[in-house]
């Protein structure tokens, strides 16, 4: 897998799809894993800190959703998971 500059970006819309917020930023070099785990991440914690109590999230990187749905995640080596794991 190359690494390449990354830019993530999140939007959140309220129950019949209307605009609520939205972000975008670049983030660095890396991996495109790291760029949907690293957008989940700043995503989530974006929600909470925006006082969102239910989420419906939603990805194409079956990657994510599979690390995200193992059994251990929450004591996963990768620091993302782990990270996300634990912002509940």
């Amino acid at each position: 897998m190359g690494s390449s500059t990354g830019a993530i970006g999140g939007l959140y819309r309220d129950h019949s799809g209307s605009w609520i917020a939205g972000f975008q930023m670049t983030i660095g070099k890396c991996s495109p894993l790291q760029d949907e785990l690293c957008a989940l991440f700043i995503d989530l914690k974006y929600a909470w800190d925006l006082g969102f109590m239910t989420l419906q999230v939603q990805t194409d990187c079956k990657e994510v959703v599979t690390m995200l749905n193992a059994m251990h995640a929450d004591i996963s080596t990768f620091s993302l998971v782990y990270a996300i794991v634990k912002l509940h």
